[in-house]
C-alpha cells in the first residue's frame, strides 16, 4: 500500500493503528532521507505531514496526507 493509499484507507478506518504507525514510520524516513540529500522542502513538508498523523483524521488531515504524498512523489 503506498502512502497516499494509506491516507486514504485512514479516512475509511480511523482507528487503524497500524497504518497510522506505517504512515510515520514511512514519513521518518523521507525526513531522514530528506536531510541526507539536503532536500529542505521534503524534510518541512514530511514534518507537516507528520503532524496531520497525529491527530484524529478529518477531511482535511487526509487530503493534506494524500497531497502530501503526492508532492513527495514528483
Amino acid at each position: 500500500m503506498t502512502g497516499r493509499e494509506s491516507a486514504t484507507y485512514l479516512w475509511q478506518v480511523p482507528n487503524d493503528e497500524g497504518v497510522r504507525q506505517k504512515i510515520a514510520e514511512l514519513l521518518a524516513q523521507i525526513k531522514v532521507e530528506a536531510a541526507k540529500q539536503g532536500r529542505q522542502e521534503m524534510g518541512r513538508l514530511a514534518a507537516e505531514m507528520e503532524t496531520a498523523v497525529a491527530v484524529s483524521p478529518s477531511p482535511q488531515q487526509v487530503e493534506l496526507l494524500q497531497d502530501g504524498f503526492e508532492r513527495l512523489t514528483r
